[in-house]
């Protein structure tokens, strides 16, 4: 193997090392996400996902320097946040699971963690709704100001008219070959 493929192989990451750490720093036990499809994932209550996350990223084993990405799923009465961190040193990945409601679901800003959070929470909460609390900058980022509603939530109904444009869906007709 050569030595670059090594450097850029991800290590895999005890999730019960993970786990030991925050119960030690913050007496919290949280679990493995065993839904997981791959890799090492965990779900955090979402009263301490700050927290949690500060220990992720501060810890001398976990380093978890980097937010990847933060997304978010309205599934049934809840919000699923998937927050995706890596660690350069360390070379290795985690996925943070936080639940919500997705009524009045409200959670932490980690952008006073990654700065890089700004824009992806945005986006949560422009397409799903989600507020995050403390956010610098918590306003639409994809859709107008004055749009109503969030697109990706399973309970959008789309307009038929915005700013005088017609926005009724068309029929599709199938085209003679």
């Amino acid at each position: 193997m050569s030595p670059i493929y090594a450097r850029m192989s991800e290590v895999v990451l005890n999730i019960d090392v993970v786990l030991n750490i925050v119960k030690d720093e913050l007496g919290l036990d949280l679990v493995q996400d065993e839904s997981a499809i791959e890799g090492s994932s965990l779900v955090v209550p979402s009263e301490s996902l700050l927290s949690v996350m500060e220990v992720l990223r501060q810890h001398e084993k976990l380093k978890f320097r980097v937010l990847m990405s933060q997304t978010g799923v309205h599934r049934g009465e809840d919000m699923l946040l998937f927050y995706h961190l890596h660690s350069y040193e360390f070379s290795h990945t985690i996925c943070v699971l936080c639940v919500v409601p997705a009524e009045g679901g409200e959670v932490d800003s980690v952008s006073c963690i990654w700065s890089g959070a700004d824009w992806l929470e945005r986006e949560t909460f422009d397409l799903l709704g989600v507020h995050f609390k403390g956010h610098p900058n918590l306003r639409r980022i994809m859709m107008p100001e004055d749009w109503e509603g969030h697109p990706l939530r399973k309970d959008y109904k789309m307009p038929t008219e915005y700013a005088g444009i017609d926005n009724t869906p068309c029929s599709l007709e199938k085209l003679d070959d």
